[in-house]
C-alpha cells in the first residue's frame, strides 16, 4: 500500500496485453485482479481467506455466512426458558429410529432373581424410546440399575439366611432330631384341612415355601392339632397314605427340580426348603 496525504492507494500488476486510453472505460477481465491483496493483513493470513482467490468467491463465502447467521443449529441446546415443546424436539433428535436399537449389555451374571424377563426389556426399550433416550444413556441407566438390583438382592439374601438359620435353630430347640419329622406332619395336617379341590395349590405353595415358612406354619399346625384334633385325626406326616415308592419317585422328582434351580442359581432361596423336602421324603419312604 503506498500512502499520500489525500487518498490510500494500491499499486496493482495489470494483466498481459492490457492498454488504457484515456477517457475510455477501463475494461479487465472479471478476476484479473487478486481480490487477497485488498484485505488488511490480519484477515489475508486466516487460513479461511486464503481460500478466496476472486471475487465470484469472496461474494460467495459472504453469502454462506450471511445464510447461517441467526439460523438455528438442529440440536442447539433449549434455552433456561426453553418450553416442553423446545426439549422434546431436542430431546426427540437423539433417540434411535427404533426401539430395538436399544442395547442394554450382557447380563448372563445376573442372579435369576434380578435378571430381566425378555418382555421386562421389550417394555424397558418401549419406555425409554417414549422418553427419548439416548442408547448410551439406556445402557448406562440399565447398568447401574442392575447393579443396585444386585445390591439389594445380596442384602434381602442375607437377611433370608440369618432368618433361616434363626427358625432352623429354633426348629431344633423345639423338636430336637425330630424337626424334618415334625415339620413333615404340619404339612399333612394342613392339607388335611384343605378341600381336595384346593389341594394342588396349596401343595404346590407349600412346596415353594422358605425354611422359615415351613416351620412357622408347622409349629401353627402341630400345635392346634394337639389342642383341637383327635389323635387318630392327626395326619402322620408320611405322605397321607402315599405308598413308600410313590414317596420315592416324589422325592426323585423334587431332587432333580433341586439340581435345575442350583445349576441355573446356586444362591436360589428356595433350595434350602427343597433340600430338607428331599431328605424328609427319603427318611418317610424308609419308616
Amino acid at each position: 500500500m503506498e500512502q499520500n496525504s489525500q487518498v490510500e492507494t494500491i499499486s496493482i500488476q495489470a494483466p498481459e496485453n492490457f492498454s488504457y486510453e484515456p477517457g475510455q472505460p477501463i475494461v479487465l477481465p472479471k478476476n484479473a485482479i487478486d481480490i487477497r491483496q485488498f484485505a488488511p493483513k490480519e484477515i489475508a493470513e486466516k487460513d479461511y481467506f486464503k481460500k478466496i482467490d476472486s471475487a465470484d468467491s469472496l461474494f460467495k463465502t459472504l453469502d454462506g455466512a450471511q445464510s447461517l447467521l441467526g439460523k438455528k443449529p438442529k440440536f442447539s441446546l433449549p434455552a433456561s426458558d426453553a418450553t416442553d415443546a423446545d426439549w422434546t424436539e431436542f430431546l426427540s433428535g437423539l433417540k434411535p429410529e427404533k426401539e430395538d436399537a436399544y442395547d442394554f449389555g450382557d447380563d448372563s451374571a445376573l442372579p435369576n432373581e434380578v435378571k430381566g424377563s425378555p418382555e421386562f426389556k421389550a417394555q424397558m426399550k418401549k419406555i425409554f424410546h417414549s422418553a427419548n433416550v439416548n442408547p448410551r444413556q439406556a445402557k448406562e441407566i440399565v447398568r447401574q440399575w442392575n447393579e443396585m438390583q444386585i445390591g439389594e438382592f445380596k442384602k434381602s439374601q442375607a437377611a433370608r439366611e440369618e432368618a433361616d438359620k434363626a427358625f432352623d435353630a429354633m426348629g431344633k430347640e423345639i423338636w430336637g432330631d425330630k424337626k424334618d419329622d415334625m415339620i413333615a406332619r404340619g404339612k399333612s395336617i394342613l392339607e388335611s384341612l384343605v378341600p381336595k379341590e384346593r389341594i394342588g395349590l396349596v401343595g404346590k405353595s407349600l412346596e415353594g415355601a422358605t425354611n422359615d415358612q415351613l416351620i412357622t406354619l408347622a409349629l401353627i399346625a402341630n400345635t392346634v392339632a394337639e389342642k383341637y384334633m383327635k389323635e387318630d385325626q392327626i395326619p402322620n406326616g408320611r405322605g397321607s397314605g402315599m405308598s413308600k415308592e410313590s414317596i420315592r419317585d416324589e422325592a426323585r422328582k423334587k431332587a432333580i427340580e433341586y439340581k435345575e434351580i442350583s445349576q441355573k442359581n446356586p444362591m436360589d432361596p428356595r433350595l434350602p426348603g427343597l433340600k430338607q423336602e428331599i431328605e424328609s421324603a427319603y427318611q418317610k419312604a424308609a419308616l
